[in-house]
């Protein structure tokens, strides 16, 4: 099963899959994963967090989001075509501090922000 993920405007942009919350965008590329609450990078970056529907960076705002909580109506979600092969997994660095979340969505883009994981 896969949990879609939309940008500020609504475009599905990438998919949480399954038990192993790998996050893929829409081309088929493994790009980050989660853990617990953390959005990982498979170059050991640390992306930022997700929660309750909500993958926030780590300034706190809002980047992505499911369709359950979007701030604007969804268009179609995500293609999931194949998906490539995972990429090994560097190791974590530090966690930022965890900022206050707040409810304006970030002007980043969506998949600029899943692809600094590569």
């Amino acid at each position: 099963m896969a949990t879609d993920l939309y940008d500020r405007s609504g475009y599905g942009v990438a998919y949480i899959h399954g038990d192993n919350q790998v996050i893929y965008l829409g081309s088929g590329e493994a790009v980050a994963y989660l853990d617990g609450e953390h959005a990982w990078g498979f170059n050991g970056a640390h992306l930022g967090w997700f929660t309750d529907g909500r993958l926030y960076d780590d300034h706190g705002a809002p980047v992505g989001f499911t369709q359950a909580v979007c701030p604007v109506a969804t268009s179609a979600p995500p293609s999931t075509v194949d998906r490539q092969g995972l990429p090994e997994r560097a190791g974590q660095g530090g966690i930022p501090g965890r900022p206050g979340f707040g409810s304006m969505p970030s002007q980043k883009d969506l998949e600029a922000f899943l692809r600094k994981g590569r």
